[in-house]
């Protein structure tokens, strides 16, 4: 965030993807909680969700990993503005405890992409 800050323009925004602050912090900072801390300086949103599976990050639906959207839909419902947001499912990748990316070792069949994206959609539309 101070990076940002430094700009000190109305045309520098934050893109807060939240599934990359839940894995590269090794899912050490819970990314609802820091977004509450700079929402205000936020332009754009990437949704992601993720599962901690034994030695692995795994890229699940919304709403079915371990990010509280629950808690980050309810606090966007607060705000004065809507914020652009994108979904992003980056399903092809897998990624080691340490935030290593690599990818998957059999591309995933299209019916589970279609199951992902639907469940994912589903629970968005919700808020």
């Amino acid at each position: 965030m101070e990076a940002v800050c430094r700009f000190q323009s109305d045309y520098v925004i934050l893109n807060y993807d939240f599934g990359n602050v839940l894995i590269n912090s090794r899912g050490e900072v819970d990314p609802a909680a820091d977004f509450d801390l700079i929402v205000d300086r936020v332009g754009h949103l990437h949704l992601k969700d993720a599962i901690l599976r034994d030695d692995h990050w795994e890229w699940a639906a919304i709403g079915q990993g371990k990010i509280d959207y629950l808690r980050i839909f309810t606090r966007l419902q607060q705000l004065s503005r809507v914020i652009p947001t994108t979904l992003d499912l980056p399903l092809s990748l897998v990624l080691d405890r340490q935030a290593r990316a690599g990818m998957v070792k059999e591309p995933m069949r299209l019916e589970e992409i279609d199951r992902i994206m639907l469940a994912s959609l589903e629970f968005v539309c919700r808020y």
